[in-house]
């Protein structure tokens, strides 16, 4: 039976540091475009970012509505990079400044995400505002000339969703520099309510999607990738891998100016306040039943590609969690859904198998073996490590996730540049002389890290 890992905290959070918003996106699960929000007073904000350090959460998005509305967010960011947090953001681009790229970078930032909802004239309509196409460009540009990589995110609606190939020529064309195109999912939330039926996109309305993504890359040279959930049993094997997934509840939380914490940005409930109970006793003890996957159908409970059911938030309910729209939920569920499966999981079993095997040899011969012992390794990126309700894990910045048990976690301390390999295992022998695979499983572990490009080496 799968299960959802249980984590002390999120790894990583949206902060909605204000809803104020400039455009009026029509799909806004905010309801930036209806309601006239005020900004919150920043010593709250800075509560909430306290609190987030308490509960050693790594990474804080900024989001919104408009983070960049809020008055005073460089004192935000400011505040966030002395409590030691990586950073990101998502925003709407239009107030993104050369200065207030420079500001960002001064603070770490090397990379975000605005949006951009197709073409000039379709943009401008699904947010509301003319000129808004315009405007998110150039602080496309500008966060470019700071060093701070573009991810550019494109939510389907009825109106744009065959426009996402014309945006992309139009981003080679004219020399945009975008890192890649995040493709999200259309929820009943917010202003996206108002006549669902008539909004929402159908299964084959991504399946098409699914096939431009495949035509931008081949021909602009442009990743694309869904970068919400999308259940994996509904789509062709060779899609698979363009679906990111979702960390909702186990690594990822959104957070509210308010101290709110949500498990999905776009569900409408909390499960408590972090400014009123510490966030790992929320994320711990009112998860339980999210992590139990009782909401999903058995044929998702017993899947060997488990995918997480896909997105609960694209199921119009008024439910904190459920599973996907696409799939049946656990009282739908009968022998003629299990039906419609059996082809897409016929398929993964003999497509999987097939590139295992091609996998396994191309890891092979792109092995990149350790040199000798005498020289000394160093983590090549930026990284924090926390202890966990099991283990210990890590968010190396550029890089990814591990997680470690207790001697991994030491060995990780140890690759600092200033001890060699022949070092590090001299100490961990000497810290636990009754292990006598010590040699073996340091050269294995390191050997493992550096197939995954985390390590430089020096001689001296």
């Amino acid at each position: 039976m799968n299960k959802l890992i249980q984590l002390k905290a999120p790894i990583s959070v949206n902060f909605e540091t204000t809803q104020v918003c400039n455009l009026y996106c029509s799909f806004c699960f905010s309801n930036s475009a209806t309601y006239h929000h005020k900004n919150p007073p920043l010593e709250r904000v800075k509560r909430v970012i306290d609190a987030l350090a308490e509960a050693e959460v790594f990474e804080i998005r900024w989001f919104g509505g408009e983070f960049m509305a809020l008055k005073g967010w460089e004192e935000i960011v400011a505040h966030a990079f002395a409590k030691g947090f990586f950073m990101a953001f998502v925003s709407n681009g239009t107030l993104m400044t050369r200065d207030s790229a420079k500001t960002l970078a001064r603070y770490g930032i090397t990379g975000g995400a605005m949006s951009v909802h197709g073409p000039e004239a379709i943009h401008d309509q699904v947010v509301g505002a003319p000129g808004a196409f315009c405007k998110t460009i150039e602080g496309i540009r500008n966060c470019w000339e700071e060093n701070i990589g573009i991810t550019v995110l494109f939510t389907p609606t009825q109106i744009n969703f065959r426009s996402l190939y014309d945006l992309a020529r139009w981003l080679k064309t004219n020399n945009v520099p975008v890192t890649e195109i995040g493709v999200g999912r259309l929820c009943p939330s917010g202003e996206a309510i108002k006549d669902w039926n008539k909004r929402r996109l159908t299964l084959n309305d991504y399946k098409y999607l699914f096939k431009v993504m495949r035509k931008v890359y081949q021909d602009f040279g442009i990743h694309v990738y869904m970068g919400d959930a999308f259940p994996l049993c509904v789509l062709p094997y060779n899609d698979w891998q363009l679906v990111t997934g979702c960390w909702q509840g186990t690594g990822f939380a959104q957070v509210s100016y308010t101290g709110g914490i949500k498990s999905c940005s776009i569900l409408a409930d909390s499960y408590g306040n972090i400014l009123e109970k510490p966030l790992i006793d929320i994320w711990t003890e009112s998860l339980q039943t999210m992590r139990s996957l009782k909401h999903l159908p058995y044929q998702c409970r017993l899947c060997p590609h488990f995918c997480g059911g896909g997105c609960s938030a694209s199921r119009f309910t008024n439910k904190l969690y459920g599973p996907d729209e696409f799939i049946p939920t656990p009282e739908e569920e009968n022998i003629f859904t299990l039906a419609h499966r059996i082809p897409g999981l016929l398929n993964f079993y003999i497509r999987s198998n097939l590139d295992r095997g091609k996998t396994w040899n191309e890891n092979f011969l792109q092995s990149k073996f350790l040199p000798a012992t005498n020289v000394k390794p160093h983590i090549n990126c930026q990284f924090r490590i926390r202890k966990d309700i099991e283990g210990y894990i890590g968010f190396f910045k550029g890089r990814g996730i591990l997680t470690f048990n207790e001697t991994a976690a030491r060995i990780i301390q140890l690759i600092d540049g200033q001890h060699s390999i022949e070092d590090i295992i001299n100490i961990i022998e000497k810290e636990y002389p009754r292990d006598t695979q010590i040699r073996k499983n340091i050269l294995s572990f390191l050997q493992s890290i550096n197939r995954g490009e985390f390590l430089t080496f020096s001689n001296s």
